[in-house]
């Protein structure tokens, strides 16, 4: 589809596809994804419809929503209307939550240009979902972030978006919730919040707000904590640390430290952490590290999750022109272009 000539065509098939009643509904669920990489556009309407009712497959209607943030060039009062109800009432948790984050990515995406009226429509419901005021207490977190985008975008309530999220980072009693608001302050790429990050990590317990702080410090671009995101991940004995830190640095996109990277995934003996590693290397995007990330790849004593990861790692080093730190915000909700993607993020709750 990347091809003009084929795109007409190759839409079409997706679609067709979407109604194939001889695929499981978990193959289905992969078109909207499709649909978005070929930057299917005529594909709006039709995702639009599967979103607004309130009936399955379930995993079709999530990855539709999900779609329509990556295919929609901002966010307009009719998607608007669609994503609130699926965001609001639906009983579909999954449904539910990819609406709320298709609200803060069109959000961002459509930037200061975004209508004054939509975007305190959206901020409100982002306010009053982070703070819990909703019917759904499992839906505070995706609030958090969804936040944390809208914020990302510039719009000038945007401040105030960032000074409701660090009350909630410092103050809210659930873990979960602070760690959520940690995270979006990472997202918003609010580098006032780096002392609260440092603080948070250097906590004698590790909880989900230690582990968010880490993954902000990479969000924020904070540089200066390379050094200690690595010696997290030669050093930390509980692999979540070394986990995120990893990611971190993949965010960081410092090709100056592929030689230390290189020399953690050696040296870790955590398999998640090395799986990491080998996804940070990927991102950076340089070919140098391609024999050691095939080193894991092929070698059948590492398990089969870490070399899963380093061959995914490997694609996305041979797409040098896909640099997945600074694209598009469209591209953070489908795995494979994006550290870390939205999909990974919401996994963490």
């Amino acid at each position: 589809a990347r091809r003009p000539q084929e795109q007409v065509a190759a839409t079409a098939a997706l679609l067709a596809a979407l109604e194939d009643p001889a695929l499981p509904a978990t193959v289905v669920a992969q078109v909207p994804a499709a649909l978005v990489l070929a930057d299917a556009t005529a594909a709006l309407p039709r995702l639009h419809e599967i979103v607004q009712r309130f009936r399955g497959p379930r995993e079709l209607r999530a990855a539709a929503a999900h779609a329509i943030s990556g295919l929609a060039r901002e966010l307009d009062g009719d998607l608007l209307d669609a994503l609130l109800g699926v965001a609001k009432r639906d009983v579909d948790v999954a449904a539910r939550h990819a609406a709320i984050l298709a609200l803060g990515e069109l959000a961002a995406k459509s930037g200061p240009q975004l209508d004054a009226k939509l975007a305190a429509t959206v901020a409100t419901f982002q306010f009053d979902g982070v703070q819990g005021r909703l019917r759904h207490a499992a839906d505070v977190p995706w609030h958090a972030i969804a936040a944390g985008l809208f914020a990302r975008g510039g719009h000038p309530l945007a401040r105030e978006v960032v000074a409701r999220l660090r009350e909630v980072a410092d103050e809210a009693a659930a873990l979960d919730a602070r760690a959520a608001a940690m995270l979006a302050l990472g997202l918003a790429r609010d580098r006032e919040s780096l002392s609260r990050f440092r603080r948070e990590v250097a906590g004698a317990a590790i909880t989900p707000v230690m582990v968010n702080a880490i993954y902000a410090t990479g969000l924020v671009g904070a540089s200066a904590e390379r050094d200690a995101l690595l010696a997290f991940c030669r050093d930390s004995a509980d692999p979540r640390l070394g986990f995120a830190a990893a990611y971190s640095l993949g965010c960081l996109a410092d090709a100056s430290i592929l030689p230390p990277l290189v020399d953690a995934l050696v040296a870790t003996n955590s398999e998640p952490v090395r799986g990491a590693l080998s996804r940070a290397l990927g991102e950076i995007g340089d070919r140098r590290v391609v024999p050691a990330l095939e080193g894991i790849a092929f070698d059948a004593e590492h398990p089969d999750p870490t070399r899963e990861r380093a061959l995914a790692a490997l694609g996305v080093a041979a797409q040098h022109a896909d640099v997945a730190w600074n694209a598009p915000l469209r591209h953070a909700l489908f795995a494979g272009t994006s550290t870390p993607t939205l999909a990974f993020v919401s996994s963490l709750f």
